[in-house]
């Protein structure tokens, strides 16, 4: 998104100074690090679960080995060759995968009856449990196998071509296809689901990728039109030029967005212009690989606005993603900053957010602040600033289970996080 307005204003954070301006979304206020001060939090790896591992090895007269992943038993192994030695053991399955991971593998195959050697071993144990798939996945335990596409079975390659509207009308229904352009999605009522979008162009709103966004002479709001939803879907940017899509967010406005794999854009998941209508959720996505260019600031996700409705019954949600913002130029993994308007009735549960920046930022601005924040059960992996910090407000409503993430203990739970 191209500038704006400037907002300059300093800020202290312990002993940490803050300089914060707006560049739009993908060019947002930016914390900068005071020289003296390396506030680093630490945390544990990057949960990236063990391969299955295939079924032992055949013996010289053995069984086959276990197979990978399935709950059925392996069958069982042939004779042994006549005259041969005892074949060696199978191989021993592989480590388990991301935490709660999908069934066990099969049991490896029974030993080889006797010839007129020695009988063969028996076959190897069957793979650990592989990534786990399913509504109950937290954060930090999506990969990019259990989000998006793949998580159907699908593949960008293999879907065929959209060749409808990138403005579709109301009540469209686009799922199972490849979209090669930036999708507008202003009219509303609109659900895009296993569909891959892997635009050569972007928008003409601040370079969008996805938007409910309408923009009419010198203004633009939010889509009032019906609720648009966007799931189990990859949205790639990696065919684009860094100094195309560094300012660009895979989704811009308001919305439901879903179990979506997104990945090569400058920021990912938008709430900008979203208008007084719509509530708006963003739940177990995965943004990562993020890119940046030239005086680019980029976030995985970010709340520039969310005002009440007149029965003060809008939310605006962030649920079980996985946020990582690591793109060079980072502001953070989730930058919540009401710009221009006031942000409201926020709930940021289950995540996992990692990357450069702060992890987590909140702050009010000259022009407008926020209320009614929540921050519960969410795992923090800095490798910038800090997991958190709150700039100036009011601060979080509700603050609690908000723990460094670590992959060697319970449910990740690492050291504990202050706001």
């Amino acid at each position: 998104m191209k500038a704006h307005v400037l907002i300059v204003r300093a800020a202290r954070i312990g002993a940490l100074a803050l300089t914060v301006g707006f560049v739009g979304c993908g060019g947002d206020s930016t914390p900068t690090k005071n020289a003296g001060n390396n506030d680093v939090a630490g945390s544990g790896g990057r949960d990236t679960g063990g391969t299955l591992g295939a079924g032992g090895a055949v013996g010289s007269g053995g069984a086959a080995g276990g197979a990978i992943g399935s709950s059925a038993e392996a069958a069982a192994g042939g004779g042994g060759r006549a005259g041969g030695s005892a074949g060696a053991a199978g191989g021993r399955g592989g480590a388990a995968g991301v935490p709660a991971g999908g069934a066990a593998g099969g049991r490896g195959g029974s030993a080889g009856a006797a010839g007129g050697g020695a009988g063969g071993a028996a076959g190897g144990r069957g793979g650990s449990a592989g990534a786990p798939v399913g509504a109950s996945l937290l954060g930090w335990q999506l990969t990019t196998t259990n989000v998006g596409l793949a998580a159907h079975g699908l593949g960008c390659d293999a879907l065929p071509a959209y060749t409808g509207s990138l403005k579709p009308e109301s009540g469209a229904r686009i799922s199972n296809v490849r979209i090669t352009g930036p999708l507008d999605l202003s009219n509303g009522d609109i659900i895009v689901e296993k569909s891959c979008i892997r635009p050569t162009s972007v928008g003409y709103h601040n370079s969008f990728l996805v938007t409910t966004t309408i923009c009419a002479g010198d203004g633009c709001s939010a889509t009032a039109l019906g609720k648009v939803i966007v799931r189990d879907s990859e949205v790639d940017a990696s065919g684009l030029s860094a100094s195309t899509i560094a300012t660009s967010c895979a989704f811009l406005g308001v919305g439901t967005v879903q179990r979506n794999y997104m990945h090569g854009m400058g920021s990912g998941i938008c709430f900008f212009e979203t208008g007084t209508e719509l509530d708006a959720l963003a739940e177990q996505n995965y943004v990562t690989g993020l890119r940046s260019y030239g005086d680019s600031h980029n976030e995985a996700a970010t709340i520039r606005d969310f005002r009440k409705n007149a029965a003060n019954t809008r939310t605006v949600k962030f649920i079980n993603n996985r946020l990582d913002c690591s793109s060079g130029n980072e502001t953070g993994g989730l930058f919540i900053q009401p710009t221009w308007l006031p942000i409201y009735n926020v709930t940021v549960e289950g995540n996992y957010l990692e990357g450069g920046g702060y992890n987590l930022y909140l702050e009010a601005t000259g022009n407008a602040t926020y209320g009614n924040v929540h921050s519960n059960n969410n795992r923090f992996r800095s490798t910038g600033w800090g997991p958190s910090a709150v700039s100036s407000g009011p601060g979080w409503t509700t603050w609690s289970n908000n723990y460094l993430y670590d992959a060697m203990r319970p449910d990740g739970k690492g050291a504990v996080v202050n706001p």
